[in-house]
């Protein structure tokens, strides 16, 4: 008796240690998949927060990045090993490809404790981006830290040119686009745009099209992309929404022509003072800037999404990374992963992955402390305030290739507003008509 009872005492005192260790002696090492190649945001997890993390935790983490696959080949990669047991325990990924994944059950759903500690450390309008649907269509979160944040869509204009003509702020409707748009654009002796006034996405990856046509949509009340019809989803941009903002792109190209398609815009051409004005990008552009032009840095301001007309909200759209865990693999390591991601999402560790690497990430603390606390960081968080997800429903990298395709066409003059509207609605339609979902 005296035998088990020292045996039965050594046993729980092994378990209470085993239980306050940073891991349980059978973790020894994880495996984190990322899509991508190494970049600034990334390091802040793998050089700024892994070693801390190993030394912790007691355990080995090994990251690895699949630069050279698409990202379609990259969800392939996931599946096919998590089916056959060779799986990461954790995918690093944005939240198109992880809600691919989770629709398909490829996921672990996070359990609520985290998910409400996470919830509690984000900005307001971000508090649902670590959610995504389910297998049955209902949302759960599957995220349990938020690795990368691109933040909300603004506008980011050229201070000195905007000056040099009477400027002291970027346009805030339509009109003061068109109006703004044609004393900043400047014009060779043809007649062609030699510096864009105000540069819109209209050519490229349809991908790219639909999402920066997005806030523009949703700032003329178009309410989202989507809908759901009896638990069958449908497109809802083939309104009069929707029609408008198209007309208003056409209105920039060739009405005003404060822009053209083919012109070197976008933050490349924003650095090159090709364009005075970029708009619907997110919070990667001062980022980018800064490393890549500093002279140029003290020029960059931010403002809103234009609306429609004066009495509608400017809204936009935010684009999240996070990481989320391999459903096959053990309890024991499920449950050292959530640990692992509540410690992540602390403040000091957020301080590495973001004020220490210049990674912007939606967490309630981090937005207060230098260098976010500079004007121009405080301007784009101001005029980002009503920020929705970019993801509305699971396959929604195929919804805006399909709306990004038709768009290029419109833009293009090849096809008018309602026929490419309507025939992006009616691909949309074909590709949900076996999905059932309950919410967006």
């Amino acid at each position: 008796m005296k035998r088990r009872s020292i045996i039965s005492v050594a046993c729980l005192v092994m378990f209470v240690l085993m239980l306050f260790s940073g891991a349980s002696a059978a973790v020894k090492e994880i495996t984190i998949w990322s899509w991508g190649a190494l970049d600034p945001t990334i390091v802040g997890l793998i050089e700024n927060s892994w070693p801390l993390m190993e030394k912790e935790f007691g355990v080995k983490i090994k990251h690895e990045l699949f630069p050279g696959i698409t990202e379609t080949e990259f969800v392939t990669k996931v599946v096919s090993a998590v089916r056959f047991g060779t799986g990461p325990d954790v995918i690093e990924a944005n939240d198109i490809t992880l809600s691919t994944l989770a629709s398909e059950g490829f996921l672990e759903p996070v359990p609520s404790s985290l998910a409400k500690s996470l919830e509690e450390k984000l900005l307001p309008s971000y508090r649902t981006a670590p959610y995504l649907w389910d297998e049955d269509g209902y949302k759960k979160a599957f995220m349990g830290t938020l690795s990368v944040d691109a933040g909300g869509q603004v506008v980011w204009w050229n201070e000195e040119m905007y000056k040099e003509v009477g400027l002291d702020r970027s346009p805030r409707t339509w009109d003061e686009v068109f109006e703004f748009g044609k004393k900043l654009t400047k014009y060779a002796a043809d007649g062609s745009i030699e510096i864009s006034g105000f540069f819109v996405r209209t050519a490229g990856g349809g991908g790219g099209i639909a999402d920066k046509f997005t806030p523009y949509f949703l700032s003329a009340g178009g309410g989202s992309l989507l809908k759901i019809e009896n638990e069958k989803v449908k497109a809802n941009f083939n309104t009069s929404a929707g029609i408008a903002t198209a007309q208003f792109y056409l209105d920039v190209l060739y009405k005003h022509k404060i822009d053209a398609t083919g012109i070197p815009g976008d933050v490349g051409g924003w650095i090159k003072g090709q364009t005075a004005t970029v708009s619907a990008r997110r919070f990667w552009v001062p980022m980018n800037v800064q490393r890549n032009a500093p002279d140029m840095y003290p020029k960059l301001r931010a403002g809103p999404i234009p609306v429609a007309r004066e009495g509608l909200k400017s809204i936009t759209t935010s684009h999240i990374y996070g990481l989320a865990v391999n459903p096959t693999i053990s309890s024991e390591r499920k449950e050292f992963i959530w640990k692992l991601c509540d410690r992540l999402n602390q403040f000091d560790m957020v301080k590495r992955r973001t004020i220490d690497t210049l990674n912007w990430l939606p967490y309630k603390e981090a937005v207060t402390e230098a260098p976010f606390t500079e004007e121009l960081w405080q301007e784009a968080l101001k005029y980002s305030e009503n920020t929705l997800p970019r993801l509305e429903a699971p396959k929604f990298s195929v919804v805006q290739a399909i709306l990004g395709d038709q768009l290029n066409l419109i833009f293009a003059k090849e096809k008018s507003i309602e026929a490419g509207l309507s025939t992006a609605a009616e691909e949309i339609r074909e590709l949900y008509e076996d999905v059932v979902l309950k919410e967006l």
